[in-house]
């Protein structure tokens, strides 16, 4: 396993790294098929844990740890146990140096025989092509590519567009409403999503959440004042009402 430069946290990882004896490599071992570890803090957890992808616990044999001292290349010191014969598995490794976990790396799937892992003693194969996953007020979009991930924050952006041109329309046939009523309405459909998405997409992210809370701010602006002059309007006719009662 070559571990890349992606980090969780604070930490730093890639070849070349000084050697540091508070690194451990984590790995797990999966039937294929198997739901894969995501790429983020919590995969990197379920793999230290000894869980699978989907935060099951794996039996004895099939994860485990060891101390790393190198840079570079890590080769797992043990192999996996207890596997089924003629079945398909997957490893997922990380690494971690006390205070935060490295990206998660999958192997490509490998057959067993005679219950021995055919995966050269151990050792991950070239890990899959990476998977990019935008989460959006907890529905999780997963993606083969940076451009796709932006595609998915830039819809985001134009749906808030629409969101906050409907908020507008339905503040404006509410016009007889209390005014408190309205604003509170209004910025119940008008709350920033919550996003979250890998380090290397945190500053196109930030753009698009800036955006949307801009657009967002600027329509709840447009719906307070026009309640306050439609409310307005409604005393001076009220007024006027009255001042035709006394004639």
């Amino acid at each position: 396993m070559t571990y890349g430069t992606t980090t969780y946290g604070t930490g730093s990882y890639g070849a070349g790294e000084e050697e540091s004896s508070d690194l451990v490599l984590y790995w797990a071992v999966q039937p294929s098929g198997t739901t894969n570890w995501p790429d983020n803090a919590t995969g990197a957890g379920y793999i230290a844990g000894g869980l699978d992808g989907t935060g099951a616990a794996l039996s004895a044999g099939s994860f485990g740890s060891q101390e790393y001292t190198g840079a570079g290349v890590i080769d797992m010191a043990t192999a996996a146990s207890g596997l089924t014969p003629g079945q398909s598995y997957e490893f997922g490794f990380v690494v971690y140096d006390s205070v935060s976990y490295s990206n998660v790396v999958v192997s490509d799937s490998f057959r067993t025989s005679g219950g021995a892992a055919q995966a050269g003693g151990g050792k991950s194969r070239k890990p899959r092509k990476r998977r990019y996953q935008v989460e959006i007020d907890g529905e999780v979009h997963e993606v083969e590519s940076l451009q796709e991930a932006e595609a998915v924050l830039a819809e985001a952006a134009q749906k808030a567009t629409e969101t906050a041109k409907l908020a507008i329309e339905r503040a404006a046939k509410a016009k007889r409403r209390p005014v408190r009523k309205i604003v509170r309405d209004a910025e119940k459909a008008l709350e920033v999503p919550a996003v979250s998405v890998p380090p290397s997409l945190q500053s196109y992210a930030d753009q698009m959440i800036g955006k949307i809370r801009a657009e967002y701010q600027s329509a709840l602006s447009a719906i307070e004042i026009a309640a306050h002059m439609a409310k307005r309007e409604r005393e001076i006719e009220e007024d006027d009402e009255e001042v035709l009662m006394l004639l």
